[in-house]
């Protein structure tokens, strides 16, 4: 049996398919463990309730929906290759604010922010 899975046809990808990867497992894998992390950082530091923390993770993914929509189309005006870089600078500036913010309403931005980075990001893919 011949595999078309090689050493060497990994090595045939182009440059920015690698970074689109590692930027793939990068920002999904940040997104998903940190999420949760922020609910409880609401539900517990800030004594929001959990609809109220349901509401504020809600309206970040909302938010994030309607970017993708601008996303897609903003990737083939700009163009993809500078529109990921934009979005990984936006990824590494929404990430630090995460650590730095001390209010509900700065949490709520850079997790809009983070929601943002995330569509744009994923906005590739179509």
């Amino acid at each position: 049996m011949n595999s078309d899975i090689s050493l060497a046809r990994f090595k045939q990808f182009p440059v920015l398919m690698w970074i689109f990867l590692f930027g793939s497992f990068i920002t999904r894998g940040s997104y998903y463990m940190v999420w949760p992390f922020l609910a409880v950082i609401l539900y517990e530091k800030f004594a929001l309730s959990a609809t109220e923390v349901g509401l504020v993770l809600t309206s970040a993914a909302v938010i994030s929906v309607f970017t993708s929509f601008i996303g897609s189309s903003l990737s083939d005006k700009v163009g993809r290759h500078t529109l990921m870089y934009i979005t990984g600078v936006l990824y590494i500036i929404s990430f630090s604010l995460l650590a730095e913010v001390e209010t509900v309403a700065g949490y709520v931005i850079v997790m809009t922010l983070c929601s943002i980075a995330t569509a744009l990001w994923r906005s590739f893919v179509l």
